[in-house]
């Protein structure tokens, strides 16, 4: 019964997870991932370098020579690569998308919890009585 009901679950959840894909922004998103790599390969690159130097001078905090150097170019380099119009488009829709996968996940939980609590404070109410 209790392999009967899994497998049932991840039916259901395969099943949401290929709604989910043919969602617009889901596949936009996707789209936005590759003109991103390639468009701007100079800028990723660039801010990986310098996201890179920035982390291994943060090792040593405030005595590294280079530490604000490498902070304000971090800054720099981010601000140039999120200014980009395929990078704003991507970020606004990855945020929208995630938001509803919250949406789904909250509900998900509710439904399980509320059933959950409501067994649950039904035998608190009994012992307690």
């Amino acid at each position: 019964m209790v392999i009967i009901m899994l497998s049932d679950v991840l039916d259901k959840t395969y099943n949401l997870i290929d709604i989910l894909k043919k969602d617009e922004r889901y596949i936009r998103i996707k789209e936005l991932d590759k003109i991103i790599n390639e468009e701007y390969k100079t800028e990723i690159e660039r801010f990986n370098d310098i996201k890179e130097k920035y982390n291994e001078a943060l090792k040593y905090g405030e005595y590294h020579p280079s530490l604000k150097d490498y902070e304000r170019e971090l800054s720099e380099a981010k601000a140039e690569l999120y200014k980009k119009e395929y990078v704003i488009e991507y970020n606004r829709l990855y945020r929208e998308f995630q938001n509803e996968l919250d949406i789904i996940i909250k509900k998900i939980e509710e439904s399980f919890m509320g059933h959950y609590r409501g067994e649950h404070n039904g035998c608190k109410n009994k012992n307690n009585s």
